[in-house]
Formats: structure tokens, C-alpha cells, sequence
């Protein structure tokens, strides 16, 4: 590695007079002098237990994340046609991961603050973070959309209901124009056909206004 290489690719972090720490493309590693936690363990593990911490948050995280984008980018995938109870699982699912599984500012030092800061930022987790934010607003859209969607159609049913009540109520009317050429169940089918057809076009009508 040339000086620009070395200058872009391994920039300490967590400076002292004898060691400083090194975090690059996401593998983090400590550079001394005398470490005397390390003299003290190396014989039984060969990670400093001080990096092992801050390091799992940023591998914990990164992974709760991925997990996390895959599962609303397919909730979202507009050949799923997910349903409205499935959407509204996912929703709770995501808030809950951002709100209470994704570690944040559980650190006490300014060393361990500042690795995974600096950490998070080269892994690639805050885009993922802010990339589920923005797909939750969709899934939140989306899932508005539906549950207006679906009182429409409601409200369309209930409407097209009262309209086929209505129209039967005409049959006295039927009777009395038809009942003298035709006979009685014939007069109650053109009963029922006319107050269907009201009933359809009702529901037509409300349908295709709300949408």
C-alpha cells in the first residue's frame, strides 16, 4: 500500500500514546505498544475483550437489519399482493426491531461510542436503517390505501343492499301492473331482476366514485 492508500483505507480511531485502534472496511483490529489485557488472556483467547463488545453490537445490528429490509422489500414486492393482516403483521414487526431490538447508545465511553459510530457508518448500517425507514412509510401508505380500499367497498355493499330492500318494496307496484297479464312468480322474478339490477348499479356507482 502506497501513503494515499494507507492515509484512505486505515485511519485510527481511539488514539493513545502507545496504541491506537483501526476499524477498516468494517474489520476492527487494535495496534499497541504493551497491552497487558491481551498478555493477560492470550493464552486462552486471541480477542481483546474490549473490542469483542463494541464489535457484536455492530455485527448484531447489521445483521437484524438485513433481516429486517428483506422482509418488508418482500412484503412490499408488488407480486406478492400481501393482504392487509400481513401487512399490518410486518409494520409491528419492523417498528418493533427499530424501536427496541437495534442497539443504540448502550455505550457508556467515548472509545466504545466512537467505533461503533464510525463503525456503523463504514458497514453500511445507517443507509440500511434509513432505507427501512422510507420502505416503512411505504408499507404504512400502502397499508392505508387498503383499509381504504376495503370501507369502500364496504360502504358499496351497504349501500347496494339498502337500494335491492328498497326496489322490493316496489312489488305491490309490480303486482298491480302485472298481476292482471302475468302470474305471481313471474311478477316476484321481475321483482327481484329489477331490484337487483338496482342494487348492482348502486354499487357500481359507489364503487367507481370512491376509487
Amino acid at each position: 500500500m502506497d501513503e494515499d492508500e494507507i492515509f484512505d483505507t486505515i485511519q485510527p480511531i481511539v488514539q493513545s500514546d502507545s496504541s491506537f485502534i483501526v476499524l477498516c472496511r468494517g474489520a476492527l483490529f487494535k495496534i499497541s505498544e504493551v497491552d497487558e489485557i491481551m498478555e493477560s488472556v492470550s493464552t486462552r483467547i486471541i480477542v481483546n475483550p474490549y473490542l469483542l463488545v463494541p464489535n457484536m453490537v455492530l455485527a448484531f445490528n447489521e445483521y437484524v437489519l438485513k433481516e429486517t429490509k428483506n422482509e418488508i422489500d418482500q412484503v412490499l414486492d408488488p407480486n406478492q399482493n400481501t393482504n392487509s393482516r400481513e401487512l399490518e403483521t410486518c409494520q409491528r414487526k419492523v417498528r418493533n426491531i427499530l424501536n427496541v431490538q437495534y442497539l443504540r447508545d448502550i455505550f457508556q465511553y467515548p472509545s466504545e461510542k466512537e467505533i461503533v459510530e464510525l463503525g456503523n457508518s463504514q458497514r453500511g448500517v445507517i443507509n440500511l436503517h434509513d432505507n427501512i425507514i422510507k420502505r416503512l412509510v411505504e408499507l404504512s401508505e400502502l397499508i392505508e390505501i387498503k383499509k381504504a380500499s376495503k370501507s369502500n367497498y364496504s360502504d358499496a355493499i351497504l349501500n347496494a343492499l339498502l337500494g335491492f330492500i328498497a326496489a322490493i318494496q316496489l312489488k305491490s307496484l309490480f303486482n298491480e301492473l302485472l298481476i292482471r297479464k302475468y302470474s305471481e312468480s313471474f311478477v316476484y322474478a321481475t321483482t327481484v331482476l329489477f331490484a337487483s339490477v338496482i342494487a348492482g348499479s348502486i354499487f357500481w356507482l359507489i364503487w367507481k366514485k370512491k376509487k
